[in-house]
Order: structure tokens, then sequence, then C-alpha cells
């Protein structure tokens, strides 16, 4: 039996503000998801997607 496991990050929109997101992790493991909150906000003006930049990532 082989195993699956990913995980993806994704920006929920706040209903008291608008202009910011929060930031949740999405974990997947055979099929099956579960997400959580990282407890960080990101403003959606920072970030950039066609460029591919996300503003809550670290450089290596």
């Amino acid at each position: 039996m082989d195993n699956h496991f990913g995980y993806t990050f994704f920006i929920r929109s706040i209903r008291s503000n608008p202009e910011f997101g929060a930031i949740y992790l999405r974990i997947s493991s055979n099929g099956k998801r579960a997400a959580c909150s990282l407890y960080r906000k990101v403003s959606f003006t920072d970030f950039n997607e066609s460029k591919n930049e996300r503003p809550f990532e670290r450089d290596s």
C-alpha cells in the first residue's frame, strides 16, 4: 500500500477586516484532509500571485 502525504498553505478572507486574510495549512494523507489556522494574517495588497510571491515564506 502506498502512502501519500501533502500540504498546502492557503488564505481565507477575514469577515471583520476584508483587507487581510488568515493563513491556513491543509495537510492531506492518503486522501484525508485536515486544515488548521497558523494564527497569522497577511494583507491582500502584499500578496502578488502573478509573480508567485508569498509574503509569509522565507527566502532560503
